[in-house]
C-alpha cells in the first residue's frame, strides 16, 4: 500500500476544517491564530531513538518536523497566522506526561511563553 494514500484523507479533512475556520472568521469577524502543538516524539530524541529501534527504521530517515509541514502550508496558503511550538518544546525535559503524552503544567507554560512571544512580535511588526 502506498504510504501517502491514508495521508491524503487526513490532509483533505484538515483542509476542509481550515476552510470552515476561514469562513467562520469572515462571518463572525475574528482573526484566528492556530497553535501547533507537536507530538512528544517530535521534540524528544530519546523517544524517536526508541521507536526507531522498535520498528527497525533508521533514525536518520525520520524528520521530526515533517508532520508540521502540511499544516503550515495549508494555514499559510489561507493567510492564517500560526505558532509552531515545536522549537519552544524541543529538548526540554518535563514538558509532556510520560504515560499519556499530554502537556504538563511546565509544557503549558512553555507553550504560553512561545505564543506570547509570537503575539509581541506580531504587534511590534504591525506598529512599524
Amino acid at each position: 500500500m502506498d504510504r501517502a494514500t491514508p495521508l491524503e484523507g487526513v490532509r483533505r479533512t484538515f483542509t476542509e476544517a481550515v476552510d470552515r475556520l476561514v469562513r467562520s472568521a469572515v462571518r463572525f469577524r475574528f482573526t484566528p491564530i492556530v497553535i501547533v502543538i507537536p507530538d512528544r516524539s517530535q521534540v524528544d530524541e530519546r523517544i524517536r531513538r526508541d521507536k526507531s529501534a522498535l520498528y527497525g527504521v533508521p533514525l536518520s530517515s525520520y524528520d521530526p518536523r515533517q508532520p508540521n509541514r502540511p499544516v503550515a502550508e495549508t494555514l499559510a496558503a489561507r493567510g492564517i497566522a500560526f505558532v509552531d511550538a515545536t522549537a519552544c518544546l524541543e529538548g526540554r525535559a518535563g514538558q509532556y506526561y510520560v504515560r499519556d503524552g499530554h502537556l504538563t503544567a511546565a509544557g503549558h507554560a512553555t507553550v504560553a511563553a512561545c505564543v506570547s512571544a509570537f503575539i509581541v512580535q506580531q504587534a511590534s511588526a504591525s506598529i512599524r
